[in-house]
């Protein structure tokens, strides 16, 4: 069965799941309004788990199209990177064409030509975006990673699939890993990478289904707000929102240092959603 029921032809999905330290119910509330306010056609599903608290569905219920809570395959109970149950949104989502977005995405313009690349595909990933400056974004320490172990770079932030019986086998075999990711980095990475990777997982269920080809370097433009790392597995510089300026500005739209940001933002870091830059959020959205 490819999904429980499709309800729509199309829309966006988002996943969040209830995170202690990180809170990724607000970072979707942020991204599910600016999201709307330039695309009110579009319908969005939240597809949420481990929401002991009711958190994640008093704050987005009011605000998305389809809120569906979903049992957890994986135990993540306590682990900061909580991302090995997000291979489920492929039966949860009640669309037949879907966009993915990660939580902390800003929108400032439409985005219904992404549906596009559905057209001749049955799913797509990025292995490119934009910084602020709307250069390519450097990700070669990224790719030293990726080529070291002979597997494909390919981001996460961003995807879009449509169901049937190709991504459905793909789908498939992305939830084998996450499920199993220990056993597969031992056989085909020969790396003893005890921390589970959202990039390693995707990365190997398109190579050993040969679906490379669904790697798209030209997919719709996004800007990261992240800097570079020195190597793959540094840790993100958890501080980098304190030496930069990130505010929402009369349009609406965003402005980082003094660069105003016309295409999906990736901003990573839930500090830049301070009092002022939510104050501001509210009145121009």
């Amino acid at each position: 069965m490819i999904s429980n029921k499709i309800i729509e032809k199309k829309g966006v999905v988002f996943f969040v799941e209830y995170n202690e330290n990180i809170p990724y119910e607000k970072m979707a509330y942020y991204a599910i309004k600016s999201l709307k306010y330039f695309n009110p056609a579009i319908k969005v599903a939240v597809i949420y788990c481990n929401d002991y608290k009711n958190i994640i569905q008093k704050k987005l219920e009011s605000i998305c199209d389809y809120l569906i809570n979903i049992n957890p395959i994986n135990d993540n109970f306590g682990k900061n990177k909580k991302i090995s149950n997000l291979y489920q949104i492929y039966w949860a989502s009640p669309f037949e064409e879907n966009i993915y977005f990660d939580c902390d995405f800003l929108f400032s313009g439409t985005i219904n030509n992404y549906f596009n690349y559905l057209n001749n595909t049955s799913f797509c990933f990025s292995s490119n975006s934009l910084d602020y400056r709307l250069n390519e974004k450097d990700i070669n320490y990224k790719l030293n990673f990726f080529k070291k172990h002979e597997i494909p770079f390919v981001n996460n932030q961003i995807f879009m699939f449509k169901k049937n019986n190709d991504s459905l086998e793909f789908f498939n075999l992305w939830s084998q890993i996450s499920n199993n990711f220990n056993t597969f980095y031992n056989e085909y990475l020969k790396y003893p990478y005890d921390v589970q990777d959202i990039n390693i997982d995707i990365s190997l269920a398109l190579k050993l289904s040969d679906n490379t080809e669904s790697i798209i370097n030209n997919l719709p433009h996004w800007i990261d707000l992240r800097p570079s790392k020195i190597n793959y597995t540094d840790q993100e510089n958890k501080d980098f929102y304190k030496y930069v300026n990130f505010w929402c500005i009369k349009g609406p739209s965003f402005k980082f240092e003094n660069y105003i940001l016309n295409s999906p933002i990736h901003y990573k870091d839930p500090n830049f959603l301070n009092d002022f830059f939510c104050k501001y959020f509210e009145e121009y959205f």
